[in-house]
């Protein structure tokens, strides 16, 4: 991915047909080759191509295992020559380079979109074995990391946290239900570019056991309710944050250098449409929820293809959370997973007009969040360590634009100082923007200082003005400028003509 002017990446996968489908003889409305999406109308027949950077079909391949599950064998293909793609490959090409981004020292993001069923749970978290979804892999994959670097000088710590978004509630999974109450759960802004919130459950990772440990816990306080349009039905959002603090010490004597990198992965509760769910009671107030953040996500990525001045982050707690990740400051990546079947090209259309757009916005260019200590042995710094400075954000040069700041405001303090104390004004500051108004004509009649509400002929109380301030601006005419200055009446203005002859010697 690239630093500059980067797009947010965006991938598409269906997903195979289930059970219920199956039975029904379900047919597909999908069509991929190489990075093309083709979906078809059933009722008119008219096909619609998407474009996207990757395209993963996973509705056959060429052996379903007993577990329902079906398993690319390497030459598997699928309708117009599509290759299968496993979970493995999913992450390979997806996962992983949100990891690198994480690596780097940037809030990088990855999210599952589409509607309730298209499989985001399961690209996500997936289940067991080969069935792995991004989430467990990619922890998985910085422990490995952590064990080869470390040869090179490299430390790093990982803290992880895994919450939803319920209701536009936030549920910390890592805690038990019973321990949630009077727990406050508000997001503020943090270090390193990333949003904090307070009480949330931190656990450092160091072994695939503690990872198993905490995929599990967070999948029982997970809320899932079953609909007509899905069985296990997500009903929230759910965000796994992995915050990696990566630390070596540079060359020879040189400070130690510190990169702070983050990796959100979210699965997104699905939209829905409550003529198919037949969402009622709590269930049809989730339904609400959910397509209200979603809505919200949609008006922040709106607003980015735009490249409009206000983007709505904080419409949601969901936009707000993620905002250092959506905001330029980090990398995003979308995954939208979409329903082969007939019956769903409805919701599929809507999902890939997003991912279309989506695709459009432009991030620009992230931050990466490096610092450089400081050491008492070496007064210069290696060439690693002027190398990581340039790299960091530069606190000389924000001392130096504050006192700059600083310099200038005392600059016009001591000129209003100065100008008070030498009479120029001829009067005290006026305690209001009334009476200020006021003391600029003090020749004014009282009926122009009478409020606007009571003025009931403006032209007549313009004429009784100008009237009021003649005899006092001929005065002032009369008496000179020097006078004129006093009283607060600007002296008549002379023709150049005339200030040009009365400066010739007689």
């Amino acid at each position: 991915m690239a630093d500059e002017g980067e797009s947010v990446k965006v991938a598409v996968r269906v997903r195979p047909f289930n059970g219920r489908e199956k039975e029904r003889d379900a047919k597909c409305c999908i069509r991929m080759n190489d990075k093309m999406t083709t979906i078809t109308n059933p009722a008119t027949q008219i096909a619609k191509n998407f474009t996207f950077d990757y395209s993963y079909w996973s509705t056959d391949g060429e052996e379903t295992l007993p577990d329902g599950y079906n398993k690319s064998q390497g030459a598997g293909k699928g309708l117009d020559g599509a290759t299968y793609a496993d979970q493995q490959q999913v992450f390979d090409e997806l996962g992983q380079g949100v990891l690198n981004n994480a690596y780097g020292g940037f809030n990088s993001c990855l999210f599952a979109y589409g509607q309730t069923g298209a499989g985001k749970t399961h690209t996500m978290l997936g289940a067991t074995g080969d069935h792995r979804g991004i989430i467990p892999r990619s922890i998985e994959q910085i422990l490995t990391t952590v064990q080869e670097t470390a040869e090179s000088g490299w430390s790093y710590t990982l803290q992880a946290s895994f919450l939803e978004i319920y209701n536009e509630s936030i549920r910390d999974l890592l805690v038990p239900p019973k321990e949630l109450e009077g727990r406050d759960y508000t997001i503020r802004q943090g270090e390193n570019g990333m949003m904090a919130i307070a009480d949330l459950k931190i656990m450092e990772v160091t072994s695939t056991e503690d990872v198993e440990r905490l995929m599990a816990t967070a999948e029982k306080h997970k809320t899932v309710k079953g609909t007509d349009m899905n069985e296990r039905s997500s009903r929230s959002h759910t965000v796994f944050q992995l915050r990696i603090t990566a630390t070596r010490q540079l060359k020879g004597d040189g400070p130690k250098q510190t990169l702070h990198g983050s990796l959100n992965l979210v699965d997104l509760a699905g939209s829905e449409r409550l003529s198919k769910s037949c969402a009622t009671g709590d269930r049809l107030k989730e339904t609400q929820s959910i397509n209200k953040s979603l809505s919200a996500l949609t008006d922040v990525f709106v607003a980015l293809s735009k490249k409009a001045a206000h983007v709505p982050y904080r419409n949601s707690k969901l936009t707000f959370l993620l905002q250092p990740c959506l905001s330029g400051d980090g990398k995003a990546l979308v995954i939208a997973n979409i329903s082969p079947v007939e019956s769903s090209a409805h919701e599929s259309v809507c999902t890939l007009r997003f991912a279309s757009m989506v695709s459009s916005c432009e991030l620009g260019k992230a931050t990466k969040h490096i610092s450089t200590g400081a050491t008492t042995d070496a007064p210069a710094a290696s060439s690693d360590a002027a190398a990581a400075a340039t790299e960091a954000p530069s606190t000389l040069e924000r001392s130096d634009s504050m006192e700059s700041v600083a310099s200038n405001i005392s600059s016009v303090t001591a000129c209003s100082s100065a100008t008070a104390a030498s009479g120029v004004s001829g009067a005290p500051r006026p305690a209001s923007a009334a009476s200020s108004r006021a003391s600029l004509i003090p020749g004014a009649s009282a009926a122009s200082r009478r409020p606007l509400s009571t003025r009931t002929d403006p032209a007549a109380n313009k004429k009784n003005t100008r009237e009021s301030l003649a005899p006092a601006a001929a005065a002032a005419g009369k008496a000179g400028p020097a006078t004129a200055l006093k009283s607060g009446i600007p002296a008549p203005r002379t023709s150049l003509v005339a200030r040009a002859g009365a400066a010739k010697p007689a």
